[in-house]
């Protein structure tokens, strides 16, 4: 399992990153926010989370390249 942790702060950006996963169909997504996990394809379960809480991308395998750019805004600097 691979954590990224990353920030959204508004629904703007909730949609944002929910369109980025759109373009990911074959990536198993599960994003932790708080006690929470929900399918990180999952358009209601987006609109579920806390922004007020964090929120960590959780993978089934190394993610690629162009996953972790498209992402690149939102990822937290380790």
């Amino acid at each position: 399992m691979f954590n990224i942790p990353i920030t959204i702060t508004s629904q703007k950006e909730i949609m944002d990153v929910f369109e980025i996963f759109t373009k990911f169909p074959h990536e198993t997504i599960m994003i932790k926010n708080g006690d929470v996990a929900i399918d990180g394809h999952s358009i209601m379960g987006f609109f579920s989370l806390d922004i007020n809480k964090p929120v960590e991308l959780v993978l089934s395998s190394e993610p690629t390249e162009s996953f972790t750019n498209a992402l690149s805004k939102y990822m937290v600097a380790a």
